[in-house]
């Protein structure tokens, strides 16, 4: 990969890219929030190490499982919608975690948390596979995974 190839693909963003290049390093920031530290609020809450596995294991499992809806929903409503509303879920199901009490509130945020994600990241790629040409696609999606890790990195600081 040259400069070149680089510079080409950086002058193809519009406002709109670089505004879901954010919304993606925010949505993947508050994701690797949740990871280390929904266990320790938890285990703070009282559950026991039983129920904080179970909780723990759901969003990764439904996020596998559902993925392919998501997908659907996408090109059901469109990329638009589907990112918009799932950003806004996104937001309803955190604010649902600090707020709400329940093991079943707690396993089922988690759950919609993670269809939630897996929409926004699908509608993201998407996005990406259409708006950008052939040419620079790869080089994009190098990007996103670079704002995905340093996401990774900043989230549970």
């Amino acid at each position: 990969m040259s400069l070149n190839t680089l510079l080409v693909a950086l002058k193809e963003f519009d406002s709109n890219s670089w505004l879901l290049m954010g919304l993606m390093f925010f949505v993947k920031a508050g994701f690797f929030i949740t990871i280390p530290y929904f266990s320790f609020y938890l285990y703070y809450r009282g559950y026991s190490p039983i129920e904080i596995g179970i909780v723990a294991a759901a969003g990764p499992l439904v996020s596998s499982v559902l993925n392919l809806w998501s997908g659907f929903l996408t090109d059901k409503f469109g990329k638009k919608p589907a990112m918009v509303w799932s950003y806004i879920i996104l937001f309803l199901a955190n604010m649902g975690i600090a707020w709400g009490d329940g093991f079943w509130v707690y396993l089922s945020l988690n759950a919609v948390l993670r269809l939630a994600d897996a929409t926004f990241s699908g509608a993201m790629q998407a996005h990406t596979a259409e708006r950008f040409s052939k040419e620079i696609q790869h080089l994009v999606f190098h990007l996103r995974f670079m704002t995905i890790n340093a996401a990774a990195a900043v989230g549970p600081i």
